[in-house]
Parts: C-alpha cells; sequence; structure tokens
C-alpha cells in the first residue's frame, strides 16, 4: 500500500512539476516576444543624420506660420552664454511675416543630446530663445520659449530635412 501512496504522490508531483514548467515557458516567451516588439529608440549623430539642408517653420501661438529658414547644422562650436555642447547653424535663407519674432538674422546654434535637439539664440544672456523637440525619423516638432528672467512660451516649430 505504501507503494501506492508514494506512486500517486510521484505522479502527482510530477504533474506539478509538469504545470510549473509550462507556465514558466510561457511567461518566459511572452517576455521574450514583449520585449522584442517594442520599438528600438533610434539615437542621432552628427553629421551623418544631420547632413543636408533643412526647412525650419516657427509659428505663433495661433499656430499661423510666421518664419521659414532653411539652415545647415555645422560641426563648428558655437558661442554660447548657455553650457553645453552648442555648435554653430548656417541660415541658407529666411522668408518672415515680423521680423522680430524669430531671430532669423542672429547666430544660431543648436546642440543634440540623444534625440533632444535644441535651436537657439543663445549669445545674448538672459534673453534667450529656444526651440525644442524629439528628433524622430529626420522630423522634429516642438515649442519655442523665450527664458532668462522669465519663462514665456512663444509659439511651436517644425523641422525636417529638405527634399
Amino acid at each position: 500500500m505504501k507503494n501506492i501512496s508514494f506512486h500517486r504522490a510521484v505522479k502527482i508531483g510530477g504533474a506539478k512539476i509538469r504545470l510549473v514548467f509550462i507556465c514558466t515557458f510561457f511567461l518566459l516567451t511572452s517576455c521574450i516576444g514583449a520585449q522584442s516588439t517594442q520599438p528600438e529608440q533610434k539615437t542621432y549623430r552628427f553629421p551623418l543624420e544631420l547632413n543636408g539642408i533643412w526647412v525650419l517653420k516657427v509659428e505663433n501661438l495661433q499656430r499661423e506660420l510666421v518664419a521659414t529658414l532653411k539652415i545647415k547644422f555645422s560641426a563648428k562650436k558655437a558661442a554660447s552664454c548657455i553650457g553645453g555642447d552648442w555648435r554653430n547653424i548656417i541660415v541658407e535663407s529666411y522668408q518672415t511675416t515680423d521680423e522680430s519674432f524669430f531671430p532669423a538674422t542672429e547666430p544660431l546654434s543648436y546642440e543634440l543630446n540623444g534625440n533632444q535637439l535644441k535651436i537657439g539664440r543663445n549669445q545674448i544672456c538672459d534673453a534667450y530663445l529656444n526651440l525644442s523637440g524629439e528628433l524622430k525619423d529626420f522630423y522634429v516638432n516642438g515649442e519655442y520659449i523665450g527664458f532668462g528672467w522669465e519663462t514665456k512660451k512663444l509659439g511651436y516649430f517644425s523641422l525636417s530635412l529638405s527634399e
């Protein structure tokens, strides 16, 4: 009788072990599958991805287009009152309906930190103008702000690689 009880215990225990093994297998495969379906975040580097001519469009708070610039990103270090790794922007051409809204004729610079791109007028200390957004597949959308003694949202911008 002890042999039968032992046999049942082994049979029941074996079923439990199989159940635990199957659950573990499904749990692991579902985790691996979930990891592979997440999009890979691309890190952009200069100069490879920022080569060419880019079109920068700056809008006011009412989403009206105020300035359009064609720019190139340079590897040359820029003068800046803000800390960071700021590089020069070369303005190839621009059109604006309000010269005072966005400083197309003043020195502009950019900083690329991972996928975060910032474009700014950084040489006038405490009167900074800044465009900031996330670079995704050669396109950026973001906000236009002014800051120094206070921060003020001024509008929006988009940046795309020219065709």
